[in-house]
């Protein structure tokens, strides 16, 4: 797959108003996600949305999460139940979310949820294996334990104080952080990946299914 053009800086780009939008981490390799979008019917639009992560950052889907609430929905892509939140409640958040806005998801390593132009029956299989996930790993997180690197809801919180919508202060107490921890972990944050947002041109196949160039 060529490499695309970043889309993050570029003026008066015209976010489709339904489409086809896939979120992936960078760990996620070009041919999983080739022989997904082989798969996505004709009817669901003209282009590929692709949002791309630093595994530790969530910057790419917050930007989905915006041209989404600007839209008409369509089909969700994305790599992972894990990808889409830093914790397990993070994830259900997202889950919540996905469902509010009525769209069609398919999750790359949950074959099950490939159930395509079937919107009632693909939002039953994706609210069922959102349901085993989050009890599965409800019970691994309380088992391991595992420290989180970043607190509950920081990307909305960062993205607020960086818009000016929050003070300092108040940025540090609903993180839970004394200041000088928060911008510690600012400056971590600001060092990840940013992300990457592309469009996968498409062509119409003989076979009434999209080719990705």
């Amino acid at each position: 797959m060529p490499k695309q053009k970043d889309l993050f800086d570029t003026s008066g780009f015209s976010v489709p108003s339904r489409g086809i939008w896939l979120y992936r981490k960078t760990s996620v390799s070009d041919t999983v996600v080739k022989r997904i979008l082989r798969q996505v019917p004709l009817s669901y639009g003209i282009d590929c949305m692709a949002y791309t992560d630093d595994p530790e950052s969530l910057s790419a889907w917050l930007r989905l999460k915006d041209a989404v609430e600007t839209s008409e929905g369509g089909l969700l892509i994305i790599s992972s139940l894990n990808d889409i939140g830093r914790t397990v409640g993070g994830v259900a958040d997202e889950v919540s979310w996905i469902v509010e806005k009525g769209l069609e998801v398919i999750v790359m390593d949950l074959p099950s949820t490939a159930v395509f132009e079937k919107p009632q029956i693909n939002g039953i299989v994706f609210r069922n294996s959102a349901e085993v996930w989050d009890s599965i790993m409800g019970q691994v997180q309380a088992v391991n334990g595992k420290r989180q690197r970043f607190p509950e809801g920081w990307d909305s919180l960062y993205r607020d104080w960086k818009a000016g919508k929050m003070k300092t202060k108040e940025f540090s107490s609903a993180a839970g952080l004394h200041v000088a921890t928060l911008y510690t972990k600012i400056r971590e944050y600001e060092s990840m990946h940013e992300g990457t947002v592309t469009i996968l041109p498409l062509r119409e196949k003989s076979t009434g299914m999209y080719e990705y160039f």
